[in-house]
C-alpha cells in the first residue's frame, strides 16, 4: 500500500532516525526491502553521503540499498535520455529523498521530470520518504532552510503541482516567536492548517491514515485571531484517520 513518509531532521552517519526508520522498513512489509537515496547535494558531496547511506541501510539495518546519484552532469540532459537511470525508482520498495540543498533540488527535479516517476511509484505501492526539504514535496506548501527560518523573509517551498496532501509542512519547529512569520505565510495560502515537525521527528501516511512515528512531537497547527495555535499530535501506535488530523477545533484553547 503506498505510503508518505516526511522526516525532520536526519545525519545518516549518526543513525539519529533508528526508531523512524524502522518503523518505515515495516510499513514496507519487506523483511529486505529494496532501499533507494536519492540525496540532494553538491557533486563534491554527493560520495561521503551514499556511502554513510549504503552503510547505514545496508549493513546496520540489513536492507538492500542503493543510490541515484543526480549530479550537475544531467542538468544539459533529455528527461527521455537518462530514463532508464531514473527507473530505478520503480524497482525499489522505500524510497528516501533528500533535502540537504533546496536550490539543486527544485532546479533538477523540474529538469528531469522526476515526479512522474515519484508519482507512478506511489501508484505501484513504494513507500516514499521526504528528508527534511525532500519532505515537502509532498504537501502544497511548506518551509525549511535552516538558514533563513527565523527571518520574516523566508521562502515558502512549492516542489511541484502533483502534491499529494493540501496541508503545508514546516520543519525545525521550535514554538519561538521567531518563527510566526513564515508559518503564518503558509497557512494563509493553503488550507488554514499545517502539519509542523521538531527535529528528529516524522509523521507517515498511507491508506487515508496517519502515524506519528517518533518520539519527538509532530504538531499540527493553525493561525486564528492573530495567533498561532499549536496541538501535538497524540503519538500512538494506532493508524488514525487523516480528517481526523486536520479537525480545526482542536486549536481553540492551545496557543504558543
Amino acid at each position: 500500500m503506498s505510503g508518505i513518509v516526511a522526516i525532520s531532521g536526519m545525519e545518516l552517519n549518526r543513525h539519529e532516525t533508528l526508531e523512524i526508520d524502522l518503523e518505515v522498513i515495516k510499513m514496507s512489509e519487506k523483511k529486505r526491502p529494496k532501499v533507494l537515496y536519492i540525496p540532494t547535494l553538491h557533486d563534491k558531496n554527493l560520495k561521503a553521503s551514499a556511502d554513510d547511506f549504503k552503510n547505514y541501510f545496508g549493513k546496520h539495518l540489513g536492507c538492500r540499498a542503493n543510490v541515484l546519484e543526480l549530479t550537475s552532469k544531467f542538468m544539459n540532459a533529455k528527461p527521455e535520455t537518462i530514463s532508464d537511470e531514473i527507473e530505478i525508482i520503480l524497482h525499489s520498495n522505500i524510497v528516501y529523498i533528500g533535502g540537504d540543498d533546496a536550490q539543486v533540488f527544485f532546479k533538477l527535479w523540474r529538469k528531469l521530470n522526476m515526479g512522474n516517476f515519484l508519482r507512478i511509484a506511489f501508484n505501484r505501492g513504494i513507500i516514499m520518504c521526504g528528508l527534511n526539504v525532500g519532505g515537502i514535496y509532498w504537501f502544497k506548501l511548506g518551509d525549511s532552510d535552516p538558514k533563513h527560518i527565523h527571518k520574516a523573509s523566508a521562502k515558502l517551498f512549492r516542489i511541484s503541482d502533483r502534491k499529494f496532501l493540501e496541508q503545508a509542512l514546516t520543519l525545525h519547529f521550535n514554538k519561538t516567536r521567531d518563527k510566526i512569520p513564515p508559518i503564518k505565510k503558509i497557512i494563509e495560502r493553503t488550507s488554514g492548517a499545517a502539519i509542523a515537525l521538531k527535529e528528529i521527528s516524522a509523521i507517515a501516511f498511507i491508506g487515508g491514515k496517519f502515524k506519528v512515528l517518533s518520539s519527538s512531537p509532530a504538531y499540527k497547527i493553525c493561525w486564528n485571531k492573530g495567533k498561532l495555535h499549536h496541538k501535538e499530535i497524540e503519538n500512538t501506535s494506532k493508524w488514525r484517520s487523516i480528517h481526523r488530523l486536520f479537525k480545526n477545533d482542536d486549536y481553540k484553547n492551545k496557543s504558543n
